[in-house]
């Protein structure tokens, strides 16, 4: 019995050792390409994983610049990785937000918040340009943060992620989110972790520091309900229109509900328009519209705030992963082709950004997606030339030639990207 359960043992820390997603291995799995040399009979290729593991750190530290550089490994090691979270995948990580800091400071400063693992599914610090910041405020929504995340669903909580300078010299921050916590299950999460406090005050405040003044609800239904053990379905998840109480409800200004379908409704499309696209579309110019006008109220009366942003647009589905880095991706794209963000980076690099930033730090599932035939990633890509109409502008000081152009540049990287480290086509 003994030797059968050293077998046993070993069998299994081969399997962990060679597994991409396994904790010790993540540590090194940044070179896809990457594969542990055949030592021996099971047991020793299992002993002789932590030498590998060190001689391999070694070589990843005399070539560390090539592999920052290598985004492309990066984006392959998340897209095999997609349908789990983040929380053992620090490595790689680091290195990306590395590479999106790099990319965010060529234009502008970077207000950085740290997650410190209050969601799983979030990267280990949020990145945000910004005009200017405090350290004050900074620490204050450091603070916010810890006390916010069981308000959401999933605790994935109020994140900025991108800033749109208007041509009246407003700066609207964009920020991204999960929707809210039903309150029966909000309330057994916080007396599981031994707080009373329900996480909306911090949230709203986390809001209103942030200089948010308008909400996006995705949302096909006004809540989302779920499976639970010896009870049945319940409701797990509501939104912001739906709080109890006129004054919860009124902390996050104006609520719009643009209704959009889930990413099961999103097929294997080409380029042929079809009705969901349309609808996206739809949904799409009506978000510009309300970017456009947010926070103009304010900026006409004088009243503006001693907040991050001068107004602030909150786009959430239900989980935040898939209908949100849709439309959080657009907006950094149509932003940048009228260069009202990121002006000083090319084509390349902001399609590096986009599939980076949007999409993979924030866990988009991305294999999972696919397997299925709901690859909203690809449709994405495939629709970004549509967004030239005049329906869909954010400053209108941008030439429609100028624009064009751009956008199409912008769609050549991200099909370049896309088709190298997936091999389908866009």
């Amino acid at each position: 019995r003994p030797a059968r359960t050293r077998r046993r043992r070993a069998a299994r820390e081969e399997s962990r050792g060679e597994k991409l997603g396994s904790q010790r291995s993540r540590e090194i799995v940044l070179h896809t390409s990457y594969r542990w040399p055949e030592v021996g009979n099971a047991s020793s290729r299992s002993h002789s994983f932590f030498a590998y593991r060190a001689l391999f750190a070694v070589a990843m530290a005399e070539d560390g610049a090539r592999v920052a550089d290598d985004h492309r490994a990066l984006l392959q090691s998340f897209l095999r990785l997609s349908g789990t979270s983040l929380r053992y995948d620090k490595s790689a990580v680091s290195v990306l937000l590395e590479k999106v800091k790099h990319l965010i400071q060529r234009d502008s400063e970077v207000l950085e918040l740290r997650n410190e693992s209050l969601c799983a599914s979030y990267p280990p610090v949020i990145m945000a340009p910004v005009v200017k910041v405090s350290t004050d405020t900074v620490a204050a929504l450091d603070g916010l943060l810890q006390r916010s995340c069981t308000f959401r669903f999933r605790a994935r909580y109020i994140a900025p992620c991108a800033c749109v300078s208007l041509s009246d010299g407003r700066s609207v921050g964009v920020f991204r989110a999960a929707t809210v916590r039903y309150a029966g299950d909000a309330f057994v999460r916080n007396l599981m972790r031994g707080r009373v406090e329900s996480g909306h005050e911090a949230d709203a405040r986390l809001f209103a520091l942030l200089g948010g003044t308008d909400v996006v609800d995705l949302m096909e239904r006004p809540y989302a309900v779920a499976p639970i053990p010896y009870v049945g379905k319940l409701p797990v998840a509501t939104t912001e229109r739906d709080l109890a109480g006129a004054s919860r409800r009124a902390a996050y200004g104006a609520v719009h509900w643009v209704p959009t379908l889930g990413v099961e409704n999103y097929p294997r499309l080409g380029d042929t328009p079809s009705d969901v696209s349309t609808a996206v579309l739809d949904g799409f110019a009506r978000i510009c519209d309300i970017l456009r006008t947010a926070g103009a109220e304010s900026a006409a009366s004088g009243s503006l705030d001693s907040t991050v942003y001068d107004a602030g647009i909150l786009i959430h589905c239900q989980s935040g992963w898939d209908r949100t880095p849709l439309f959080v991706s657009w907006i950094r794209a149509v932003a940048w082709a009228e260069r009202a963000a990121h002006p000083q980076l090319s084509c390349e690099e902001m399609a590096v950004l986009v599939l980076l930033y949007d999409w993979m730090a924030f866990s988009h599932r991305w294999r999972e997606r696919r397997d299925k035939g709901h690859d909203i990633l690809r449709f994405s890509i495939a629709f970004l030339d549509q967004l030239v109409d005049e329906r869909f502008t954010l400053t209108g000081t941008t030439a429609a030639l100028e624009k064009r152009e751009r956008l199409e540049s912008l769609q050549r990287a991200l099909k370049a990207e896309y088709e190298h480290i997936t091999g389908d086509k866009v």
